[in-house]
């Protein structure tokens, strides 16, 4: 706005530092006094910035999905560590699916976050740009696509879920993946 104090801080700062709250504390450390502290400013001051702790815990999503790392299709030399470069939509998506474990390895406190109900920050459109045009090379409609995009959203949190919860318990991902396939052949039996 044309009136007022310039802002000293920014919602980007304000999400960087919740982000990192909840890395160090999980998401009970981010409360507004918590996250005023961390970019140095008191409680009432943090609320010309957002309105409510609900809008920091939008910011962070955001933030942390800031972090893939979309490149060109690939033009044959190899990619940069943690750039997407594929040839065909299942290399493509399978990399986007190994940085999204790395995302949530980052963040743990990402599960814990509801996967609806919040509207899109600029990176969740970029991330789902990123996937429709994965799959632009395929024969699959515009409705095809973005049902794959759910799909494949769910399933990769789905998946670092299942592993979150095995981290959790102790279990390690070979035993448990022995233990299914020794029940699932009973099963069959």
């Amino acid at each position: 706005a044309a009136r007022g104090p310039v802002p000293e801080h920014s919602r980007a700062e304000i999400a960087r530092a919740a982000v990192a709250l909840a890395d160090e504390g999980g998401l009970a450390a981010v409360t507004m006094r918590s996250v005023a502290a961390a970019i140095g400013t008191g409680p009432a001051s943090l609320y010309r910035y957002v309105a409510t702790r609900d809008e920091i815990l939008e910011l962070m999503i955001d933030e942390a999905g800031g972090e893939y790392r979309f490149g060109p299709p690939a033009t044959g030399e190899p990619a940069p560590l943690g750039e997407l470069r594929a040839v065909d939509p299942l290399s493509g998506l399978l990399e986007l699916a190994r940085q999204a474990r790395q995302i949530y390895l980052r963040h743990p406190w990402l599960i814990e976050l509801p996967a609806v109900g919040q509207l899109p920050g600029p990176n969740a459109i970029a991330y789902t740009e990123q996937v429709l045009a994965v799959l632009d090379g395929t024969s699959l409609t515009s409705a095809a696509r973005l049902e794959t995009v759910g799909i494949f959203t769910g399933l990769v949190r789905l998946l670092a879920q299942t592993e979150a919860d095995q981290r959790r318990t102790g279990q390690q991902l070979a035993d448990w993946q022995g233990a299914l396939a020794g029940y699932l052949v009973a099963a069959v039996a």
